[in-house]
């Protein structure tokens, strides 16, 4: 083996101490996500209870719609009931 590739003992970082910072540095990104997930999921939710609020309103515009339709031929207006016996 080539000396450059020889390792020992006493030439190698303090691997007790480095797996420890890391293992930090990898808890910090990971609550970092979870933040970031949070906050999407906060989001996601601001943006469904949108939606269901449109949803809403659609179906009140149709449901107008299809009054004044009906108001405004007379046909659709007739109370067919009164020709049944």
């Amino acid at each position: 083996m080539a000396p450059s590739r020889m390792t020992t003992r006493s030439t190698r970082p303090d691997t007790e101490g480095s797996s420890w910072e890391a293992r930090l540095g990898l808890e910090q990104k990971l609550d970092q996500i979870l933040i970031i997930l949070a906050e999407a999921n906060r989001k996601a939710e601001m943006a469904h209870e949108a939606v269901l609020g449109l949803k809403d309103e659609v179906a009140e515009v149709h449901r107008d719609n299809a009054h004044l339709e009906g108001d405004m031929n007379p046909a659709k207006n007739c109370d067919k009931t009164q020709y049944l016996l």
